[in-house]
């Protein structure tokens, strides 16, 4: 049954899935987010797939075993890539 608390991950390398959180925030106003952008570690683009999912994994994880998180959105075209 769904949670009152769940949340939606989104998750990025950095500010530029901001614009894709304002429109899931625009279009699902009722859901709670969770925006994680990774400026540690930016760029991703120059980064090997190894690298990228070193990165990706650990922090998804992160979030699912840590808050009630119901989907996850990448807001990174080189993760999702």
């Amino acid at each position: 049954m769904p949670n009152r608390d769940d949340r939606i991950l989104v998750l990025d390398s950095g500010l530029g899935g901001l614009s894709v959180l304002r429109t899931l925030m625009r279009n699902l106003p009722e859901e709670n987010y969770i925006y994680h952008g990774d400026s540690k570690n930016v760029p991703y683009g120059e980064k090997t797939k190894e690298q990228i999912v070193s990165l990706v994994v650990p922090t998804i994880r992160h979030f699912v075993e840590n808050y009630s998180i119901k989907a996850c959105v990448i807001g990174c075209n080189t993760i999702s890539v």
